[in-house]
């Protein structure tokens, strides 16, 4: 359906060009891309030759599976 206007008119009104409009603000929010579940996070630690220690807190494996659940902090594994 042709609205009668000719080319660059805005909604068939001759004269009135078309607006401009402003760029897409940006979100700031990093794509995340490397964010595993907790269980994907144990299975690759343990795949990475890490073993749980239950009696010490934030052990290497708990710095890893930290490491994959949050890699926008430091879990101190570097894992980022």
């Amino acid at each position: 359906g042709d609205n009668g206007g000719g080319k660059g008119d805005l909604l068939g009104i001759p004269g009135v060009p078309a607006p401009s409009l402003p760029a897409v603000p940006s979100t700031g929010v990093k794509p995340v891309d490397t964010v595993l579940t907790y269980a994907q996070a144990v299975l690759q630690c343990t795949l990475e030759g890490y073993l749980p220690n239950l009696l010490v807190a934030n052990d290497p494996f708990d710095q890893c599976v930290a490491a994959y659940t949050h890699p926008d902090t430091d879990s101190g594994s570097g894992k980022k």
